[in-house]
């Protein structure tokens, strides 16, 4: 059935979902806690936090706020379960169109307490990846892409125009993408793409200390 219903969202988004957790006991509705998570979805594992308020007829308190872990299916369904130990939680449930969460939660400790929840969308977070791949969808190279999101730490305008000029030294920074900038700002960039120090020394000895080519080649393009 999902499957048919032609999702206009196609992926799970990062971002900050709030909504309320229905409490029950017994299949009988009871009372109401809202929550909110902060996820992050990644190679179908699900990480964040969440902060969830003290039951509505709780008498009140201070919001308790813990981990989130969890995993995630990138194809209809869509579904998904996550786990929150700091409030003995366990959700599962699925992604509707318009990155709504909806599913069934229950207690981790009491297996009485359980109910439905509803999580719609608050805040989508703002994803460096995105903006690189906006700008490999516009024509430019992914590696120098990354250097201006993730090293430079432009704006995608900004990007677009400092590749346009062919990637100058920027002021105050580390050189061009392709450049042959100081040994320890060229490692700075290489490490910040996710290598570790030995690999961004040995790459960059054998492309005689350029960047683009060092990446590349860690690559394996």
């Amino acid at each position: 059935m999902h499957s048919e219903l032609g999702y206009s969202v196609k992926e799970f988004t990062d971002g900050r979902y709030g909504g309320v957790l229905l409490l029950s006991v017994d299949g009988a509705p009871v009372h109401h806690r809202e929550i909110e998570l902060a996820l992050r979805f990644r190679d179908k594992a699900i990480t964040g936090t969440a902060t969830a308020q003290p039951p509505a007829t709780g008498g009140g308190g201070a919001p308790t706020t813990g981990p989130v872990t969890g995993s995630y299916n990138d194809k209809p369904p869509y579904d998904f379960e996550v786990s929150v130990p700091a409030l003995q939680l366990q959700l599962n449930g699925a992604r509707n169109d318009g990155n709504i969460l909806t599913g069934r939660w229950k207690s981790r400790t009491d297996e009485s307490q359980k109910g439905l929840f509803e999580l719609n969308m608050a805040e989508e977070e703002e994803s460096p990846e995105k903006d690189v791949q906006s700008l490999v969808g516009m024509g430019f190279d992914a590696v120098t892409a990354g250097v201006a999101i993730n090293t430079h730490h432009m704006s995608v305008s900004e990007a677009v125009e400092w590749m346009s000029q062919g990637c100058p030294p920027v002021a105050g920074g580390a050189q061009g993408a392709g450049g042959e900038g100081g040994e320890e700002d060229n490692i700075r960039q290489i490490c910040e793409m996710g290598f570790d120090v030995e690999q961004a020394k040995e790459a960059l000895k054998a492309t005689q200390n350029n960047v683009s080519a060092a990446i590349n080649m860690l690559c394996g393009e």
